[in-house]
């Protein structure tokens, strides 16, 4: 019975106080309203992901769309796809902090990847900025997958060359294509 007594009293200094009561219901509201203008931005929907840089010399653009795709996906970094940047302009711009990080896809990378070849992606990027910090374990993950993608398709085609065959060296590539797209 305490419990319903003391209860009983805050109501009532509530309703015998109207000013406590607007301050109870209304600080709560104009607090929210505050906080939210000062750190929720104008709402213009702008991307604040980390610019990653992503150069393609494969001419088997199977990985390197894959690549990509995968970075498009992540929260922390956006890519942008640049066909004529050179090395040196790549590391430029990270240097400057206008790129995160920068991805050389190099070529015949599909290719080495689906053979078995060790062929790495070349990445560029300053591990003393945050951005750089933020880049390297995404990238790392991004690079891992696609390499176990490349295992998986080699395997898989390896498996029904043994127990099937292809009939010539384009129906393996299409299988190739199609096993790396589903891993």
């Amino acid at each position: 019975m305490r419990i319903v007594d003391l209860a009983y009293k805050d109501l009532l200094q509530l309703l015998r106080d109207w000013k406590a009561s607007i301050f109870l219901v209304a600080m709560p509201i104009v607090f929210t309203l505050f906080f939210g203008f000062v750190f929720g931005g104008s709402g213009s929907g702008e991307d604040t992901r980390l610019v990653v840089g992503v150069i393609d010399h494969d001419s088997s653009d199977a990985l390197s769309e894959a690549l990509l795709s995968m970075l498009e996906q992540s929260d922390a970094v956006r890519p942008e796809a640049y066909a004529d940047m050179t090395e040196a302009e790549a590391s430029k711009r990270v240097a400057d902090e206008k790129l995160a990080a920068a991805i050389i896809v190099p070529a015949g990378y599909t290719a080495a990847s689906l053979a078995g070849e060790s062929l790495a992606l070349m990445v560029i990027l300053d591990a003393n900025t945050a951005g750089g910090q933020t880049a390297r374990p995404l990238i790392q993950s991004v690079a891992s997958r696609l390499g176990g993608a490349a295992y998986t398709a080699r395997l898989s085609a390896e498996t029904y060359a043994s127990a099937a065959g292809f009939a010539d060296e384009p129906a393996r590539q299409a299988y190739l294509d199609e096993a790396l797209s589903m891993a």
